[in-house]
């Protein structure tokens, strides 16, 4: 089995530039089998244009998407999960940030294992592999413990 990362905390990676949005944390759901993050956004602007509806609507908005990775212990390192997404615009009403959103996915393990997992943050870019360094965003390392 692949051996566990340090038990003591979840590393977080400035991978990118986290001045708009950031991985603050992240948790599984043993019962559910879900892996979810939290996405801070920490800017009132530069996420393409306010929403529909909103004086002056001047954009469609953007992409903060998570892709979601687990060593299953196999020999094969991190292996792509699901990838999940949020919509997120500008602030046209002059509200300061911070703002939290949450990214979920489910997860089809089984037996009562602890497991290394990682979620990777990026803006507009979908990560493509489990290595993906974004341009915006970061990425979190952490421990899951399966149910039996």
């Amino acid at each position: 089995p692949a051996p566990l990362m340090d038990s003591s905390s979840i590393i977080i990676s400035n991978t990118g530039s986290v001045y708009w949005e950031a991985i603050d944390s992240c948790g599984y759901h043993p019962q559910r089998r879900e892996m979810t993050c939290d996405i801070e956004v920490r800017q009132r602007q530069g996420f393409a244009g306010t929403p529909p509806g909103t004086p002056p609507w001047n954009g469609p908005g953007s992409f903060e998407w998570v892709l979601f990775c687990v060593d299953y212990g196999t020999g094969t390192g991190m292996r792509p999960v699901h990838i999940s997404g949020v919509h997120v615009h500008d602030e046209p009403y002059g509200n300061l940030p911070n703002w939290y959103y949450a990214a979920t996915v489910q997860d089809n393990p089984v037996d009562g294992k602890t497991l290394n997992a990682r979620a990777i943050l990026s803006w507009t870019i979908i990560p493509t592999s489990c290595n993906f360094k974004p341009i915006w965003g970061n990425m979190a390392d952490f421990r899951i413990k399966l149910d039996p």
